[in-house]
């Protein structure tokens, strides 16, 4: 049996065209290839430029499955040929009941699942909370290291956000807290973040963790 196999163009970074070859010559090792064709266009080729490649092959994996090429007249130059694989999850409409009465298998590729169901969670995420809304919102506030000249406001802001968020405090504990607040900033990197020229909350980054992020509930 002789393979085609027409790769899509490799688009991650961590991956390459000699790398995908790797794999797709294990092919060879299937006892029913007698040979295999890998061939690389520079984006998807006509379908004059696929004619020379699938010539007498049995099977083509990466045609595009539509009724453009899927057809009588492009099957005609192609007798051999009773297997297609499109390398996309979806495919074109094409003429089936055409493609059965030839004993020909049509296929898409099934790949990347967890990817895809990444994707579809992060949509949904998106759609749910907006956090592309958000992300471009915090990303036109003024950031800036909160300096010693700042420590009032920020105590002032952290009590306000304290008192309407953490009931489960005790008063005894956020009182000691609050005394201790000037004392703490003075050893930690601290980021103020401003709306209209005033300072409405603060956060501290440790490590690459957000680890503290306390805004005025006013806002």
């Amino acid at each position: 049996m002789k393979v085609v196999v027409i790769p899509e163009p490799v688009l991650q970074p961590d991956i390459t065209k000699e790398d995908m070859d790797l794999k797709w010559n294990l092919l060879k090792e299937l006892p029913e290839v007698d040979e295999l064709v890998i061939k690389h266009f520079d984006g998807y080729p006509s379908n004059e430029e696929l004619h020379p490649v699938i010539a007498d092959a049995d099977a083509a994996i990466g045609v595009w499955v539509n009724g453009s090429n899927i057809n009588e007249e492009f099957l005609s130059k192609h007798p051999n040929l009773k297997y297609v694989a499109t390398l996309g999850h979806g495919f074109g409409e094409f003429d089936v009941p055409m493609t059965k009465e030839k004993g020909m298998v049509i296929t898409n590729t099934i790949y990347g699942a967890q990817t895809i169901a990444e994707y579809a969670w992060a949509l949904l995420m998106e759609v749910c909370h907006h956090v592309d809304l958000h992300s471009k919102d915090v990303k036109r506030v003024d950031w800036a290291h909160a300096t010693k000249e700042d420590y009032e406001t920020l105590a002032g802001i952290w009590e306000r956000s304290v008192m309407a968020t953490h009931d489960f405090l005790k008063e005894e504990d956020f009182l000691y807290y609050k005394e201790q607040l000037p004392v703490y900033f003075q050893y930690v990197i601290l980021f103020g973040f401003e709306q209209e020229g005033i300072l409405i909350g603060f956060m501290r980054i440790a490590e690459g963790n957000l680890e503290m992020l306390f805004i005025t509930n006013n806002y």
